[in-house]
């Protein structure tokens, strides 16, 4: 009762007509729960509404609501489990078949043998794309996509803007398989069952694919960690606390290192940023740099940018070998530490306590040892996850609408005001658009266009343009008068504030420095067009 009146009180009515209402139908309704029918309209002396079948459905909120229950979450591990089964019957879609085999084959790796007979057959041909399988869908870039947008939308639904955290959802992310990775560490410490297909496409998400991988043997040093401790009791007694206490030592100093680390790389990532946006603009400007002959100042201000950055990266490097230098040793610090003062005080040390004690520091080095790389990552990753949140915290981009008042007009500003944000304040007022010393017709007319700086904005505003579609116009006035701001404007690069803006078709913009992308020739002309052989002739 609860769940329908609140499906009452936030809906959308939906209304389904049959052809025939004495026909039967069964009407699916999948994922959504609180759909129910609505009496408020009595169609039974209405011939008309007799037709009709009128369904109160729940509103975006409660659809999101429902589909987050724990028959969902249930659903979510339905695929994994299907492992379970002894014997399953193999599909040959093309697809990576790890989530399709039965318990034996995944266990044994059978399911690998198709693919190795396959590659043995044509061993003496080149091996292509088609005899590879394609990722499963449980591991398919989508779906992953999917899940994190769904998070990363339910953070956003409960905390404000400037409380979410990205930790947070990559946590909810990657925690099924962190904590069935510590349950195979702990039953198995010698090897781990790791399926891992990895698609790289930045710096960003490669370090936050680092620190999720290595990131379980954090998590796993305490259980180590106990489980040392307690076979150590049995064999040296109240003892056991010298080794135990050398290891978190080291730990916590790796721990305090770890975390200086994280911000030389946080103050060196600025220093990159900056450096990077230094060349752009020498590259950018090369023309004019060369014109006016000022390679030598460009010079001298990169250089000391990367003086700075090398300074931060010399001791980055000298902390990361510092860090990387304590956990080999510290098992034999610790046995030996452990040896010499258990013999000191006068207890008997047996050379099968000697050798079971080495044999435990050794099966600790296991997990110790990686916790160097463990710490690096997440510390690089810190700062991914800040970048990341950023990125994911701007606004979207919304094209401008394509509804003209006339199908023959190509772009149309009506009272139109648009404002950017720049970068740095302007002092002096530079003047707006000139009509010029022609007296010749114009094509199209752009009437009351104002130019407004202040401190802190670049403001065009009372904007009135209407284009004819196969017409060729020519934008005239001063330099910084708005030219290329009313082209930006026209793509919605600058924010509108007021009035109507529509642009029908597609848009190609050329800039002022000579370019072309990454393709053929054809294809810089054509800009993704299809290829027209009569207009291109």
């Amino acid at each position: 009762m609860a769940s329908s009146r609140l499906a009452q009180q936030r809906s959308e009515v939906a209304m389904l007509q049959f052809p025939n209402a004495n026909e039967n139908r069964r009407i699916s309704l999948t994922g959504i729960r609180n759909a129910v029918t609505d009496d408020s309209i009595d169609s039974r002396n209405n011939v008309e509404e007799q037709s009709h079948i009128r369904l109160r459905l729940p509103s975006f909120t409660d659809v999101f609501s429902d589909l987050n229950t724990a028959g969902y979450k249930q659903r979510k591990y339905l695929v994994a489990l299907q492992t379970l089964k002894p014997f399953r019957p193999t599909r040959k879609d093309g697809k990576l078949p790890i989530n399709t085999v039965g318990l034996f084959s995944y266990v044994f790796l059978m399911w690998l043998n198709g693919l190795v007979w396959k590659f043995f057959k044509k061993r003496s041909e080149m091996v292509s794309e088609d005899d590879i399988w394609e990722c499963s869908d449980q591991e398919s870039l989508r779906t992953n996509t999917d899940r994190m947008v769904k998070l990363w939308l339910q953070e956003l639904n409960e905390k404000s803007p400037e409380k979410v955290s990205f930790v947070r959802v990559w946590y909810k992310f990657i925690r099924t398989r962190v904590l069935v990775a510590m349950i195979m560490m702990i039953i198995n410490a010698v090897s781990t069952f790791l399926v891992s297909i990895i698609n790289i496409f930045g710096v960003d998400s490669y370090r936050v694919f680092l620190a999720s991988f290595t990131g379980v043997f954090l998590l796993a040093l305490p259980v180590y960690l106990i489980i040392g401790a307690i076979y150590t009791y049995t064999l040296i007694g109240p003892w056991f606390i010298l080794p135990i206490a050398v290891f978190v030592i080291c730990y916590c100093a790796q721990t305090a290192l770890t975390r200086w680390l994280a911000t030389l790389r946080r103050a060196c990532s600025q220093h990159t940023d900056k450096r990077v946006r230094r060349m752009g603009e020498l590259l950018n400007s090369i023309r004019l740099i060369k014109l006016y002959a000022w390679e030598i100042p460009f010079k001298t201000a990169i250089k000391a940018i990367r003086k700075s950055e090398e300074k931060y990266l010399m001791r980055s490097g000298i902390l990361n070998n510092v860090i990387a230098s304590i956990i080999p040793t510290t098992p034999t610090i610790s046995t030996v530490v452990t040896i010499t003062a258990y013999s000191a005080a006068g207890n008997r040390l047996t050379a099968s306590t000697a050798f079971a004690l080495v044999g435990t520091m050794n099966f600790l080095k296991i997990i110790v040892s990686m916790v160097p790389f463990a710490l690096r990552a997440y510390s690089e990753a810190k700062v991914s996850f800040d970048r990341l949140k950023k990125l994911l915290l701007m606004e979207e981009f919304v094209p401008p609408p394509s509804h003209c008042s006339n199908p023959n007009i190509a772009v149309e500003l009506r009272d139109a005001a648009f404002v950017w944000e720049t970068e740095q304040s302007l002092q002096e007022k530079k003047p707006g658009l000139s009509r010029g010393n022609s007296r010749e017709q114009s094509i199209v007319n752009i009437s009351g266009v104002n130019v407004t700086l202040s401190s802190s904005t670049f403001q065009l505003s009372d904007i009135d343009l209407i284009v004819n579609k196969g017409s060729l116009i020519g934008v005239c006035g001063v330099v910084g008068s708005g030219k290329s701001s009313l082209l930006s404007a026209i793509l919605g690069r600058m924010d509108r504030t007021n009035g109507h803006l529509a642009v029908n078709g597609s848009v190609a913009y050329v800039p002022q420095q000579a370019w072309i992308f990454n393709a053929t020739f054809k294809e810089n002309i054509l800009f993704g067009a299809e290829f027209n052989k009569q207009r291109e002739k």
